[in-house]
């Protein structure tokens, strides 16, 4: 299991806050966001240390943030090459925002910055994705029925199980199982559920890996 830590970059609608001290919370942000200029009226842009996040007025239950990265992060497709302990370390700060047994339901949802708006479970695990990569690009690794998808998830991934129903975002892998957190499990925030490889094996539709191959 990694070692936890609470000393990390996380952004969200609610609040950011960031590894050098400076901290905005939502009223904050949303005052600052007020004093732009009529062209920037929506949005205000915080940059510490390579880290870009622009928040935008999306509604009482939409979360919407895009998580930048520095440029070391990204190898020259996008893709990011920071490490299962890095990809943990930025994920499991948002635990103490959206503990278990936090509302998540198909009402929420949130703007991935691979370029797209969902709900529910795949809206969360999308959130985390991006506390995680940041602007990184995505690519998709279908089921081709070999019965092996567990060999191909990375601590990050997003993992979509059930027979293409839910979505969940991986935190820990073992040799026999993985750890992750999830969105509109019982209509909530869940963290340290474990999915068997077996599972996996047998219903996971697809992967979304922000690594590169």
């Amino acid at each position: 299991m990694f070692k936890r830590l609470k000393k990390q970059i996380y952004i969200t609608f609610l609040g950011i806050a960031m590894l050098s001290g400076v901290f905005l919370t939502g009223k904050e942000a949303r005052a600052e966001e007020n004093s732009q200029s009529d062209s920037t009226s929506n949005e205000v842009t915080v940059e510490v240390t390579g880290i870009t996040c622009n928040i935008t007025e999306a509604g009482p239950y939409a979360v919407g943030c895009a998580f930048g990265v520095c440029g070391e992060d990204l190898d020259p497709l996008g893709f990011s090459t920071i490490s299962a302990e890095e990809a943990y370390e930025r994920m499991i700060v948002l635990e103490d925002e959206y503990p278990t047994g936090t509302s998540w339901t198909n009402v929420n949802s949130y703007a991935w910055s691979c370029g797209w708006s969902a709900s529910g479970c795949m809206g969360f695990a999308h959130m985390i994705s991006d506390a995680a990569f940041g602007n990184a690009d995505f690519r998709t690794i279908e089921n081709d029925g070999s019965g092996n998808m567990y060999d191909k998830i990375k601590v990050g991934d997003v993992v979509r199980t059930d027979y293409n129903s839910h979505s969940v975002i991986v935190l820990e892998k073992n040799s026999d199982y993985i750890v992750v957190a999830e969105g509109n499990w019982g209509g909530q925030v869940v963290w340290g559920r474990t999915i068997s490889k077996e599972k996996i094996n047998s219903d996971c539709a697809y992967i979304e890996t922000r690594y590169g191959r």
